[in-house]
């Protein structure tokens, strides 16, 4: 069933979110327990909307095509600054909250670049697996992936680094957290690395023409 394992993982990141919700009303004002709760609950949304299904069902009800697309970068883009600002937390220091509000500071500057692009933009044609390759020279469509795709590698590339260094300061369940996440972070760093050279290389297939592309006939 197409879709299935984007819901098995939004159903499993949900059901640790509702475990820790108890805890955030019994402590709402820890800043380290909500950064949690805001990684765990925007992680299944991320799964959620990049499922093919639920991409259909987006643009179908909006009757904007593709407008799934521009929420779903959103939702990864939240996460990856929710992610950053779980690892500042996690590792406290006199700097937390000047850290905190510069990374959601610029995190909410590539949301808004990736809102205006797409209105800016003009993307009638529906693409539910392969909008960023078939629209990689539209201008304004471009932008917004190349924002969301740098905007992306860039929190997943400080997370990578800052907790695999933090890994060898610490040991126990930490410092296996610590390498769990490090990991995960460069495989998503792999994910926007690879994408990124997909779009770069289809900007000059044949002139950069989408229409020309093997897959622009696809359905």
């Amino acid at each position: 069933m197409s879709g299935l394992i984007n819901y098995a993982s939004c159903g499993a990141l949900w059901l640790g979110l509702g475990v820790k919700t108890p805890d955030l009303f019994r402590h709402r004002h820890d800043p380290y327990l909500r950064a949690i709760c805001v990684v765990l609950g925007l992680a299944g949304v991320c799964f959620l909307l990049g499922a093919a299904p639920t991409v259909g069902a987006v643009n179908r009800l909006s009757g904007v095509p593709n407008l799934a697309a521009p929420l779903t970068y959103a939702s990864i883009t939240a996460y990856s600054a929710a992610s950053q600002v779980l690892v500042v937390h996690w590792r406290g220091g006199p700097r937390v909250h000047r850290v905190v509000r510069r990374w959601m500071v610029a995190y909410a500057c590539v949301l808004v670049g990736i809102a205006v692009s797409f209105a800016l933009g003009r993307a009638p044609v529906e693409r539910r697996t392969d909008l960023d390759t078939y629209y990689a020279t539209t201008p304004f469509i471009a932008e917004m992936i190349v924002l969301y795709l740098l905007g992306h590698l860039a929190a997943v590339s400080v997370t990578t680094v800052s907790s695999l260094r933090w890994a060898r300061e610490v040991g126990g369940w930490l410092r296996a957290g610590l390498l769990t996440l490090g990991l995960g972070s460069l495989c998503n760093a792999g994910y926007s690395v690879t994408k990124l050279i997909a779009v770069a290389a289809c900007g000059r297939c044949e002139g950069g023409n989408p229409e020309s592309f093997p897959w622009s006939h696809r359905d």
